[in-house]
């Protein structure tokens, strides 16, 4: 065949495998021509390195690990894709060594995991949907974490529960948006819209426990020597700021220090009647209350003393005071262990009246025989005001121990006319 130039040949545009093509070995040092196929040609496992060059695909082209073509490489399902060396990509897997992406689109991501030092994953406006559980470590939110629905899910689970819970300065506990709201405040915790029910358990106050409590609520006051327990209310607002709080009516506290014993105080303002400071109600649920007059009575409303004796209840010694009331400190009722009355009272003397006629008197106007009743209301052996009718029978305050001054000034008045009587016998 003669001679022709390259440029002259006719073009193979679908060369085969078994094709061959010249080639120069070596061509640096000692070249050799040689022919290769264009199989070996695309598999020989030497890269072929194009410099700062473009390859470009003007068809599709076929071999044993995909195809190339002008839309990119088709790699083989068994095959990999490799920079450096390192398999970068294959059929189905982004290579361990890939360290860096800027995925702006993926599909659905079926398995696998990511690891520590990947970076944020940032969202934006999209959600984050899983069925299974989210393992973190500091996860930190910047809007708001909210169930898929209301009542969709708890926080935490039996046997997995959180250790701690901590909230702002003014934070709310919402319950069922806003029937009850649990509100946080300067060293204060205020519960809104309805009941804290504690149920039949003990509530605890400075203390953790009360043997001889199973329901009910403990106070352990410590050192602290002021109110134990006070009433308040709005209504009321009296003047004694000196003692307690202008609101407060009622309050339970210590009565000594260090010894203790227990003070129930009232307070009560001037928009009432003038007493009933404390005022004790009993209320008895029977057909009839106690009529016994022994030792061994009881009433509706009862007051007992008693001493400490081998960690029990001990009755009270020879003369001592069971129950005394004072005006502010100063004694002038006593009431003691033998059952005697004393009061401390200023001695009155009927001198201007005849004792054993007034008595007489008393005991008529008492049986309503038309007496005058200004007497005693003027001697003061009856409350003025207090006649009254009751059951068909009148009735009034008599104050006894001027009763009792009466009938002393009566037996004196007596033992003279006797006296005299001796004496001019």
């Amino acid at each position: 065949m003669a001679n022709t130039a390259i440029t002259g040949l006719t073009a193979n545009t679908a060369p085969l495998a078994g094709d061959l093509a010249v080639m120069v070995d070596d061509p640096g040092g000692t070249p050799l021509s040689q022919k290769i196929t264009f199989a070996n040609l695309f598999t020989t496992e030497t890269p072929i390195n194009i410099g700062a060059n473009t390859l470009t695909a003007t068809g599709t082209h076929t071999g044993p690990s995909g195809t190339w073509d002008s839309g990119g490489f088709d790699l083989a399902a068994s095959d990999s894709y490799a920079i450096a060396g390192t398999d970068v990509l294959t059929a189905t897997v982004l290579g361990t060594a890939v360290v860096t992406s800027s995925l702006t689109t993926v599909g659905a991501l079926d398995s696998g995991s990511i690891t520590s030092g990947f970076g944020t994953i940032d969202t934006g406006a999209s959600s984050i949907t899983t069925t299974g559980a989210l393992a973190a470590g500091v996860t930190t939110i910047t809007g708001a974490l909210l169930s898929n629905a209301d009542d969709g899910g708890a926080i935490g689970a039996s046997g997995t529960g959180w250790s701690d819970l901590f909230l702002a300065s003014g934070a709310v506990i919402n319950f069922n948006a806003g029937d009850v709201t649990l509100t946080h405040g300067s060293n204060l915790l205020t519960v809104a819209g309805g009941a804290f029910n504690m149920g039949a358990n003990t509530l605890y106050v400075n203390d953790t426990a009360n043997v001889n409590m199973t329901v009910g609520v403990t106070i352990n006051q410590g050192a602290s020597d002021d109110e134990g327990v006070a009433l308040k209310s709005s209504d009321v607002g009296h003047a004694a700021t000196n003692l307690t709080e202008a609101d407060t009516f009622g309050v339970l506290k210590k009565v000594e220090p260090t010894a203790g014993g227990l003070q129930l105080a009232g307070y009560k303002d001037g928009d009432g009647v003038a007493g009933r400071a404390i005022e004790l109600l009993g209320v008895l649920d029977e057909a009839a209350g106690d009529t016994t007059k022994t030792t061994a009575a009881i009433g509706n409303i009862s007051l007992f003393a008693a001493l400490e004796s081998g960690n029990a209840l001990g009755v009270m010694g020879a003369d001592e005071n069971l129950a005394v009331i004072s005006n502010n400190g100063t004694a002038r009722f006593i009431f003691d262990a033998e059952g005697s009355a004393h009061a401390d009272v200023e001695w009155v003397a009927f001198d201007a009246y005849d004792d054993l006629a007034v008595i007489s008197g008393l005991e008529a106007a008492m049986l309503d025989q038309n007496v005058d009743r200004e007497l005693y209301e003027e001697t003061g052996i009856v409350g003025r005001d207090s006649w009254h009718v009751e059951n068909g029978k009148l009735r009034a305050m008599v104050n006894t121990n001027k009763l009792a001054m009466l009938h002393h000034g009566a037996l004196m008045q007596i033992g003279q006319r006797l006296e005299a009587l001796e004496q001019r016998m």
